[in-house]
């Protein structure tokens, strides 16, 4: 019953809508006109048979044209208003001031076959007060006559021909006011179209370029409403998806994936396009997440040509790497321009501030990291000998991973790894790493007090620099492949 109930009544809100197309139709149809004026014509016809005995005036065209140009606008407006009815039915279409436009020009049109039935009307009441006096003579229809024409030289003195004159002026202004809007936004539409056309040729290039599977498929304008709009729809696989209603759903047809990659490609092309862009600071935030992947390596691109247009660009992330590409990509575009990375960290009292941050460092992996703890000390370039202790085990750890993928277990620590290289057996590559065993349990003994803290009397301040230092520079030689000695 639910579902009887409801589409009984779209099948009524559907008819209901065909009737009015065919009413707008038939009452904006320019043979409204036509018939009025041979209806004049028939009437100024007859009228002109009473006029020298009768003070009457013919019915004119003075507004002919203009009701002319109120009754195309008024179709071109409901017809646009039917149509977006039409293609969203259950949504409210227009406001209230294409509700006020329509009653305007109605009653532009109207104007004209109002002023000649008042015409007609006061000539048959005079026509027939003349016919009465055939009958005798009459003192007040003679005193009414006077008094007529005392009327008529009023209409014809001078302050009420100005005013008249103004009437007409005004409504000569507004017919051209008509004709002016009604060319103004032919002149718009074009260059619209023109405009459009090329946005969308370079959103599809964005597109393309950033791996999408769809394209914009249609961009058109339409004067539905107070304001010029533009209405689009996409191409996937082969298939056209309107903006609003058809199936599939505009809503459903594109992944939360695609949906960012559209948006970002409409942001890009209006960036790029604004001819003001020189003057402007652009703020990107979070171009990349999980779901963009795919054109990671073009929305780079995109935005090296953003700064190099702009301003000033300021990219806002989550993803360092990203930011660590975006920079390097920047600092071989903008020689001459700085480059700055800022951090966002807390602060005291839970408060945020503003801070330096090295992206490479931040990027970088756990095995680089222990490396680096390990050659600054042996360098001199840090003093920290507890630091690098501490990293002898993970990067000799993470070195045979490295030169072994796949053969070291994974999760195991380097006493397990050491191990298996001694149990290995041809073909296993790493038989190879036999020879360095006995040198892998040196370090390994050295570098196991810091790494595990299970003895509760030993201080790693107990370990001397020397002796870091020592072992630092023996795991260099393994890793570096130095022979031993």
């Amino acid at each position: 019953m639910y579902q009887s109930y409801f589409n009984t009544a779209y099948g009524a809100l559907r008819s209901a809508l065909d009737r009015i197309t065919q009413d707008v139709a038939y009452f904006t149809d320019e043979s409204r006109l036509r018939e009025t004026v041979e209806y004049r014509k028939q009437a100024n016809e007859r009228l002109s048979r009473w006029a020298p005995f009768v003070g009457i005036s013919l019915l004119d065209d003075t507004h002919d044209e203009l009701a002319e140009t109120s009754l195309a606008n008024l179709s071109e407006l409901l017809a646009g208003l039917i149509a977006h009815k039409s293609a969203a039915l259950t949504e409210g279409v227009g406001a209230q001031e294409d509700l006020d436009e329509a009653v305007r020009l109605w009653r532009q049109y109207a104007q004209v076959v109002s002023d000649s039935n008042e015409v007609v009307t006061a000539s048959r009441l005079r026509i027939e007060e003349f016919k009465t006096t055939l009958l005798g003579e009459d003192v007040a229809k003679i005193q009414g006559d006077l008094n007529l024409l005392d009327l008529t030289l009023v209409r014809h003195s001078e302050p009420v021909l100005g005013m008249i004159q103004q009437l007409v002026d005004g409504e000569s202004k507004l017919k051209d006011a008509e004709k002016a809007t009604k060319s103004a936004r032919l002149s718009l539409t074009t260059q619209m179209t023109d405009t459009l056309t090329k946005y969308r040729t370079n959103l599809n290039t964005h597109l393309r370029n950033m791996g999408a599977l769809f394209a914009i498929d249609e961009i058109k304008t339409n004067f539905l409403g107070s304001a010029p709009r533009t209405d689009y729809g996409i191409s996937l696989r082969g298939k056209s998806v309107k903006l609003t209603g058809g199936v599939p759903s505009f809503a459903t047809a594109l992944s939360e994936g695609d949906k960012r990659t559209m948006a970002f490609a409409f942001f890009v092309a209006s960036t790029l396009a604004d001819p003001l862009i020189s003057d402007k600071i652009v703020v990107v935030d979070d171009p990349m997440s999980s779901l963009d992947r795919s054109r990671r390596e073009y929305t780079i691109e995109l935005l090296v040509q953003i700064a190099e247009k702009s301003s000033q660009l300021i990219v806002m992330a989550h993803d360092a790497t990203f930011l660590r590409d975006l920079r390097r990509a920047l600092m071989r575009k903008e020689a001459q321009r700085a480059v700055s990375t800022i951090q966002i960290s807390r602060s005291k009292g839970d408060y945020s501030a503003f801070d330096s941050v090295d992206l490479d460092r931040e990027c970088e992996s756990s095995y680089y990291t222990n490396y680096r703890a390990v050659d600054l000390f042996v360098q001199g370039e840090a003093s920290d000998h507890i630091t690098a202790a501490k990293a002898l085990r993970p990067l000799i750890e993470g070195y045979l991973h490295r030169r072994y993928p796949g053969h070291i277990k994974p999760d195991v620590m380097l006493g397990t790894a050491i191990d298996q290289v001694n149990q290995a057996v041809s073909p296993s590559p790493l038989v190879h790493a036999k020879a360095q065993v006995a040198e892998l349990q040196n370090i390994n003994t050295f570098a196991g007090k810091f790494h595990h803290d299970t003895n509760p009397d030993f201080a790693s301040a107990d370990a001397d620099e020397d002796s870091v230092l020592a072992y630092s520079k023996r795991a260099q030689a393994l890793i570096h492949g130095a022979p031993q000695v």
